[in-house]
């Protein structure tokens, strides 16, 4: 891989876990609220589709940030091997 994959990589790494937090996090008002114990069904199945759907959404970010870096890899792993078998100019023996 080159350093520049590499780096990039890593950043995807790193960001994943902020990405994650921050989509659970604007959520967290409709979770709060979760405590407030509803009167009636409808509000509690609401708040269920509303956390699936919040799960759902992390969740593809997570897979985007995968499937992106596996990308990467495989590409970066291609280009090595074509270079690595692209004749090299031998020396001029005079």
């Amino acid at each position: 891989m080159t350093s520049q994959t590499f780096e990039e990589t890593q950043k995807q790494f790193t960001e994943l876990p902020q990405k994650l937090y921050y989509t659970w996090l604007s959520n967290f008002p409709s979770i709060i609220n979760a405590f407030n114990i509803p009167e009636n069904l409808d509000k509690l199945l609401e708040l269920q589709y509303e956390l699936a759907k919040n799960y759902i959404a992390a969740e593809e970010i997570a897979l985007n940030l995968v499937l992106t870096t596996q990308k990467q890899w495989w590409d970066s792993y291609f280009d090595v091997l074509k270079k690595l078998s692209e004749p090299k100019p031998q020396p001029k023996v005079d």
